[in-house]
């Protein structure tokens, strides 16, 4: 059986830096959604949606998640932020072993402010009234396909790859 983790939550929250620091600890590949979907149409997710619209990038997005049944061992995949919004992509998840990276709004709206590189077109395209309202949305659907979730309140990234490992050697069959 391969063994694959799976790393949701919020735009901004680190699912790349902590993804690949976990990644590492473990000796295990990377496999990050957006990374491949970039490479395979050869643009940005942000010039995809402007050019074809987010229901084209969603439905790309399940086709690629799906993919990773089968072509994934011992690998951390990398979702984007949305994902859990597609109940074809929930129903998946939770078949799966999902860490919930979880961080307050406030903290990720400024990450997102100080650090975006514009790759984002959620967070370019919306008012952070609107953010608020779709990570309120989303909370409960990351938590109903969570196995784990790992509240960042303000741990470092080390801090929170560490919490992660001390977890996964707790579950059976996972390492």
């Amino acid at each position: 059986m391969a063994k694959k983790i799976y790393l949701v939550g919020f735009m901004g929250v680190g699912k790349t830096s902590i993804g690949s620091r976990l990644a590492k600890k473990l000796r295990w590949a990377v496999y990050d959604l957006d990374q491949v979907f970039e490479e395979q149409e050869k643009m940005s997710i942000n010039d995809y949606v402007e050019k074809y619209g987010f229901p084209a990038f969603r439905e790309k997005e399940t086709e690629l998640l799906h993919q990773t049944e089968e072509k994934t061992e011992d690998t951390i995949i990398i979702t984007g932020g949305g994902i859990i919004e597609r109940e074809e992509n929930r129903l998946f998840l939770k078949k799966q072993t999902v860490i919930y990276l979880r961080n307050s709004f406030s903290l990720i709206y400024h990450r997102l402010k100080r650090y975006d590189d514009g790759k984002r077109p959620l967070f370019l395209q919306s008012t952070k009234d609107e953010l608020q309202k779709k990570y309120q949305a989303r909370l409960p659907l990351y938590e109903e396909v969570a196995t784990y979730t790992l509240r960042q309140k303000k741990k470092t990234i080390a801090e929170q790859v560490q919490e992660c490992m001390i977890w996964l050697k707790k579950c059976e069959g996972i390492l």
